[in-house]
């Protein structure tokens, strides 16, 4: 009996908070100006579906499935009723700003462009200088190598580098600099286009191709359809975002196409429609089914050895004087103990099954108001130019999107949620108003 209820428990929240989003997509768009509620579609997507079909699994699996429940389907139930009521006419205040909005001008914003394209130079030599290119994930992808040599460049790109700053500068070039400046360039050439001046569209097309790759260069899938996505939703936006189910059928086709691409390339298969297949299924697994199955795996590991305490955030262990553990690490080596990558693999989860891996439930009241916090980033857009604010909403979208796998001040830095306001804003204030000044 307990099974039956776990099991309509679910689906009863997961078709609920489907439910609400899609009379938010339709009705009241917008509330698709906050983060938040980004935040719960990309979570009911990749969490809350899988958690609901694989109910009865999570039940057996578990010696406590309900704590499970209160993460997967009670958190974002409990914030999509919330975030609906939290600063809405902020919302609407500022989608009447990008009904607006216009395309991204090089007239008008030559100098932002100019200091962006400066910024992804210069982080990018510095990554190659450590990371030659014939070396990166991405070229032995498409030179030859074979599967398991493209998995260890892979991993040299990036995990295995001795010094620090060409990691960061890897992560702002491919998670920040080359994101922005590809929804620049799509910007730019849907305003060619709807101006008939198809003259100007291949130059932003060629450039927005290398952005495209050299987000790719470590040789991970995910971020070449990230890239993707951005450009796929400010054309959505721009058209009005209208709710068409070709639309969505389209836009998710162009997404997942660079990851195929890239999985044919590294895995040296023919191409044929079962091999098309298999990709396309190995794809949707790990969109729609690996979150939920990570996240799984470690309440499994908790309720194994306990809760981990403090040490599991590794900069405030190392300031409290402890030593940190890697958590991530630690379950994907409890996972697979005989990979070859074992010591250098990640079983990277949401923050929900982190913190909660850290702290237990004391820790998930504090869910709901995190992400509430970043809601505020509605205020920031007064003191963006008219220009960049579409492209910079864009981005944040697309950073909200890695909370399903990541921890949230990982989302807040790493992933460029406030570098990319902070950019943005400082662009404003001392590169496009000071141009301003000088022209008036």
């Amino acid at each position: 009996m307990e099974l039956v209820s776990f099991i309509v428990a679910n689906w009863v929240c997961t078709l609920g908070v489907a439910a609400v989003l899609f009379n938010i997509f339709s009705k009241y768009k917008h509330l698709l100006l906050k983060p938040s509620i980004w935040y719960i579609l990309f979570f009911n997507l990749q969490l809350q579906w899988g958690s609901a079909f694989t109910a009865a699994v999570t039940f057996d699996e578990l010696e406590r499935p309900w704590h499970f429940f209160i993460l997967t389907q009670l958190f974002p139930f409990v914030l999509l009723v919330v975030s609906v009521v939290f600063l809405p006419k902020q919302a609407l205040d500022v989608w009447r700003r990008f009904e607006y909005s216009p395309n991204y001008s090089v007239r008008t914003e030559g100098g932002a462009l100019l200091v962006l394209g400066v910024a992804w130079f210069v982080t990018l030599a510095i990554y190659l200088h450590a990371v030659p290119l014939t070396q990166t994930g991405l070229y032995a992808s498409f030179a030859g190598a074979s599967m398991d040599d493209a998995l260890w460049a892979r991993e040299y790109s990036v995990k295995l580098l001795a010094s620090a700053l060409p990691r960061y500068c890897y992560a702002a070039n491919a998670w920040l600099l080359s994101i922005l400046l590809f929804v620049i360039m799509a910007s730019i050439a849907g305003g060619a286009w709807r101006t008939h001046k198809i003259y100007l569209i291949p130059l932003p097309f060629v450039l927005g191709v290398v952005f495209l790759f050299t987000a790719m260069l470590s040789g991970a899938r995910a971020e070449g359809g990230v890239v993707l996505l951005g450009a796929a939703l400010y054309y959505w936006l721009k058209a009005g975002s209208p709710f068409r189910i070709r639309y969505l059928i389209v836009g998710f086709l162009v997404v997942v196409s660079i990851p195929v691409i890239v999985d044919f390339a590294r895995q040296r298969t023919d191409i044929s429609w079962d091999s098309i297949s298999e990709s396309r299924e190995t794809i949707l697994y790990r969109i729609f089914v690996l979150p939920t199955d990570v996240g799984r795996l470690w309440l499994k590991t908790v309720e194994g050895r306990g809760l981990w305490g403090v040490v599991g955030i590794e900069k405030v262990a190392s300031v409290l004087g402890l030593e940190p553990v890697n958590v991530a690490n630690e379950v994907a080596q409890a996972a697979a103990p005989s990979s070859p990558f074992r010591f250098t693999s990640f079983a990277s989860t949401g923050f929900p099954f982190s913190y909660y891996s850290f702290f237990g439930l004391a820790i998930v009241p504090c869910f709901v108001p995190a992400v509430l916090l970043l809601d505020f980033s509605l205020y920031v857009y007064r003191f963006v130019s008219e220009d960049m604010r579409l492209v910079l909403f864009v981005y944040l979208v697309l950073s909200v999107r890695t909370l399903i796998e990541s921890d949230y001040t990982t989302t807040l830095f790493t992933f460029g949620f406030i570098p990319a306001i902070a950019l943005c804003v400082c662009l404003r204030l001392f590169v496009v108003k000071r141009r301003e000044s000088y022209a008036n």
